[in-house]
């Protein structure tokens, strides 16, 4: 099954970087893969066993809503 990770530490480890709440959640198991939620929209959705994820790629925009 696919998987992704999304990390902070591609910048170096020389400095302190926030490291943001949401990334200590747990949203589940995915459902599968991220969707287009129309053709040429760049808003992408991924849905998950506790959460559905939303990313808006024009106004680099996320939104995460818990189910």
């Amino acid at each position: 099954m696919p998987y992704s990770w999304l990390g902070h530490g591609w910048k170096g480890c020389s400095r302190d970087y926030l490291f943001p709440e949401e990334l200590n959640k747990d949203y589940g198991v995915p459902s599968g893969l991220c969707k287009e939620t129309a053709p040429n929209s760049g808003i992408f959705v991924r849905d998950f066993s506790k959460a559905t994820v939303q990313m808006d790629c024009g106004k680099w925009e996320g939104t995460i809503t818990m189910k």
